[in-house]
């Protein structure tokens, strides 16, 4: 079940990156998105540029217009805390899973690890990619494949608002994770479920605090689709998802 984080489809990682353009205000709504020049732009074909904006399409990110053309929808707060707050339900079910079901915990720790060593760290990608390992590995201890599927689903590319806080964000989002991975270890099912509904609806927080600082500074948003920084004719796209 164990899913490496760069070997996911393209489309999905292209639809990580205009998600998080979208949610960060860089495309804001009402915006154009052509496939044809998205696709030149990243250096890929037509088939997974079709397939990330059908992604956004199905979480509501994009609306279809006629000629084949996406338009931004545009993401409120309340979809936010819809997002986070579906995110807390169903990660705190897993976790909860994963201290019943607990039989080796090396590569929980291995994941947990991964992050520990990046305590004060100011590199936001790899911090980011730690964390989506860690989250994974507690939803691949769960051994539930409809729920990990579901979690899938929501890891959405929501911006790193916590590796702008840093060093106090990510380090409070990898001690979280500390607490997460002692519940789910001790085999306490009822704190594994809180400590990950709380850690995500922390997330929530940050998110919509950050938003609102950045709505309060009149940040004027860019109307570019970001630019992968390693995608040379179609190869690689960059992780996105967030520290939460």
């Amino acid at each position: 079940m164990h899913m490496q984080l760069r070997n996911r489809p393209i489309g999905e990682r292209l639809a990580e990156i205009l998600r998080k353009a979208i949610l960060d205000g860089e495309l804001p709504p009402g915006t154009e998105i052509r496939q044809e020049a998205l696709a030149k732009q990243h250096g890929i074909s037509r088939i997974p540029v079709r397939e990330a904006l059908q992604l956004l399409e199905r979480d509501g990110f994009l609306v279809m217009k006629p000629n084949r053309r996406a338009v931004v929808a545009g993401v409120s707060d309340g979809d936010l805390k819809d997002h986070y707050e579906v995110r807390a339900l169903v990660e705190g079910a897993l976790a909860r899973r994963a201290a019943e079901n607990l039989k080796d915990p090396q590569e929980l720790q291995d994941a947990h690890l991964i992050g520990e060593q990046l305590m004060n760290s100011t590199d936001a990608s790899a911090l980011v990619r730690a964390n989506e390992i860690f989250h994974r590995a507690v939803w691949e201890a769960a051994e539930s494949a409809r729920l990990y599927s579901i979690a899938n689903q929501l890891w959405t590319g929501i911006p790193p608002y916590r590796v702008l806080l840093l060093p106090s964000g990510a380090n409070a989002s990898i001690q979280e994770h500390s607490m997460i991975l002692e519940a789910i270890i001790t085999h306490n099912p009822e704190s594994a479920q809180k400590r990950m509904s709380d850690h995500i609806l922390g997330a929530r927080d940050d998110v919509l605090n950050a938003r609102k600082a950045s709505d309060d500074a009149g940040r004027a948003p860019s109307t570019e689709t970001p630019q992968p920084e390693d995608l040379p004719s179609g190869a690689g796209l960059p992780e996105t998802n967030p520290l939460a």
